[in-house]
């Protein structure tokens, strides 16, 4: 067993190897989480022409659509850094 766990750590970033003292973070799953992970992504990459391919003329632009997002994801931080923690 302690054999494993050096082999584990010498294979974990720091942060994972800083983790893997608290078993509920399962660390020793992280680099088989991060390659399934990286796997996935690539798979499922969105096509760079997807709004081109699936948007009517008529809806939202590009441009619009980014201003939005940005005014979206400003607004949600804005609105978490607001919050009262809950005690």
């Amino acid at each position: 067993m302690v054999v494993y766990r050096k082999k584990l750590m010498k294979t974990l970033s720091f942060a994972d190897q800083m983790e893997a003292r608290n078993p509920q973070l399962a660390a020793e799953f992280a680099v088989d989480i991060y390659a399934n992970l990286r796997s996935e992504e690539i798979r499922l990459k969105v096509s760079p022409s997807y709004l081109q391919e699936v948007q009517n003329p008529k809806e939202i632009k590009d441009t619009s659509r980014a201003f939005l997002v940005e005014w979206s994801s400003t607004f949600t931080a804005s609105s978490a850094s607001c919050r009262k923690p809950s005690t």
